[in-house]
């Protein structure tokens, strides 16, 4: 949502910037005197200008041009930082989307193989398990005849 905001935004900066570059042009050709003092600009639109006994101050011109030469300054390098912030943001967001799948990946195909060794192993458990009951039959039955022979041999002797 945020990068949406800021990609609006960005168009809107442009168009000021571009708004103050044209009020820099405008002032620049009044003070220097290749416009016609007669025209003004309104809504883009060259008009003619009321006469009010009005006469340029080139000493107010330097004071309003430079500040506004200062503002212009000041977006462009906002609307850079802006840009460049995004796109760092975007390239980080990228790359821990990507390191993200990554991961996951090797942690799916760790659980994978756990789970194949837990089967192995649990096979190979019952089969001990299995193999010792056996045994423990075999034995018993040796040690049951072992005493039937001494019960046998001990009333022999």
């Amino acid at each position: 949502m945020r990068r949406g905001r800021r990609r609006r935004r960005f168009p809107r900066w442009m168009t000021r910037q571009d708004g103050l570059r044209m009020d820099l042009r405008v002032l620049g050709e009044y003070y220097s005197g290749s416009s016609s003092e007669s025209l003004l600009l309104l809504n883009q639109a060259w008009v003619e200008a009321p006469k009010c006994g009005h006469s340029k101050d080139a000493g107010a011109s330097t004071g309003i041009t430079g500040m506004l030469e200062v503002i212009e300054s000041d977006f462009g390098r906002s609307l850079v930082e802006a840009q460049t912030g995004e796109d760092t943001k975007a390239d980080d967001y990228k790359k821990l989307t990507d390191q993200n799948k990554v991961t996951k990946i090797n942690k799916e195909a760790d659980m994978k193989y756990e789970a194949s060794t837990s089967a192995a192993i649990t096979k190979a458990l019952q089969e001990v398990i299995s193999d010792k009951e056996a045994s423990q039959a075999e034995l018993d039955a040796e040690l049951q005849y072992k005493e039937s022979l001494d019960k046998h041999c001990t009333q022999t002797a």
